[in-house]
């Protein structure tokens, strides 16, 4: 664009609509013969086709800020040329300002690189052996030194590449690569542990279902214990049923991985730290739906089988208040 015409550009109103970008498959494909394999190639799309919703702009309304047309024209371009010049998003950048496409995210190391290969991983497709070895050469140092003070901001900013890191060695084990896997997350854990730098309950979670998915089921439950306060508060200080019903959904996991990992006395202190919060709670929560969360429907009442496969989200149904009233 001249520059003239950079001058003029205004947020302007928007309504959601498919767009394309031209693929030349043939002269496309030796560039990303590192992302896919021989039969994989079916993957690349031609046109690159989705949909951009916008952002959000009151009631009903949504727009495009100067910066997303100015990412999308960059990326239009790069695109008419044939894809000679990589096109990347910092795994930083907001969701909203991604332009919706999320599923065409390559992740490399903390950088999504913008390739018309689709898949559904809105965290970025994982390629066994470029995505691990980018994010292995990043160098975290001083992370493991307790003595050393890091502010809340610094704290936030370090404990979000958890999920990058997590997620990868998530999708390596599930690829069949756990030994990348679990040298990746192992490493990472080793260069800035929780007990330097404090996880939120999401990375805490994040974390420990990635080493599920390698099979240390040992790792998985010692990160849910240090998870399991921070979701008691959530569940103690939940001011809705919809809120109430995602903190059930968190301890149900906590509650899970300490029965797969055979921590009885961990799980009978955690059903009566459980029990003793809810009884204080002024929502009820039916024996029934503690169940279906894999929770224990009582203090005194034993254990109760894990939730069914595909509950564990948060459902909405079964969390009444005093009243009686159902979810909504």
């Amino acid at each position: 664009m001249a520059n003239d015409q950079i001058e003029d550009i205004r947020a302007t109103p928007w309504k959601p609509k498919e767009v394309q970008l031209p693929v030349q498959t043939e002269t496309l494909r030796p560039r990303i013969q590192p992302y896919l394999s021989e039969s994989d190639t079916s993957l690349v799309e031609s046109p690159m086709t989705w949909t951009v919703e916008g952002r959000p702009m009151g009631e009903n309304r949504k727009m495009l800020r100067v910066a997303d047309m100015a990412v999308y024209n960059m990326i239009k371009t790069v695109a008419e040329d044939g894809w000679k010049r990589p096109v990347y998003f910092a795994v930083t950048v907001a969701r909203s300002g991604q332009l919706d496409l999320q599923n065409y995210f390559q992740l490399e190391g903390q950088a999504y690189r913008v390739l018309p290969i689709k898949h559904n991983q809105p965290r970025g497709r994982v390629i066994p052996g470029l995505t691990d070895d980018r994010m292995s050469q990043f160098e975290f140092t001083n992370l493991a030194d307790s003595t050393t003070y890091f502010n809340q901001n610094a704290r936030r900013m370090l404990d979000g590449y958890r999920f990058n890191i997590s997620h990868a060695a998530e999708q390596l084990a599930n690829k069949g690569h756990a030994e990348r896997g679990r040298k990746l997350l192992s490493n990472f854990m080793q260069k800035m542990p929780f007990s330097t730098i404090p996880g939120d309950v999401r990375t805490l979670m994040f974390t420990a279902r990635a080493f599920r998915a390698l099979g240390d089921t040992e790792r998985h439950a010692n990160i849910l214990r240090e998870a399991q306060p921070l979701v008691m508060d959530q569940v103690q200080t939940a001011d809705s049923r919809r809120s109430l019903s995602r903190a059930l959904a968190m301890a149900g996991r906590v509650r899970r991985g300490l029965q797969s990992a055979g921590r009885q006395e961990a799980m009978d202190a955690f059903d009566r730290e459980l029990e003793a919060i809810l009884a204080e709670t002024s929502y009820k929560v039916p024996p029934r739906i503690r169940r279906a969360y894999g929770l224990s429907s009582d203090s005194a009442g034993g254990r109760q089988p894990s939730a069914p496969g595909g509950m564990g989200g948060g459902m909405g149904g079964g969390v009444s208040s005093p009243s009686g009233s159902p979810n909504q």
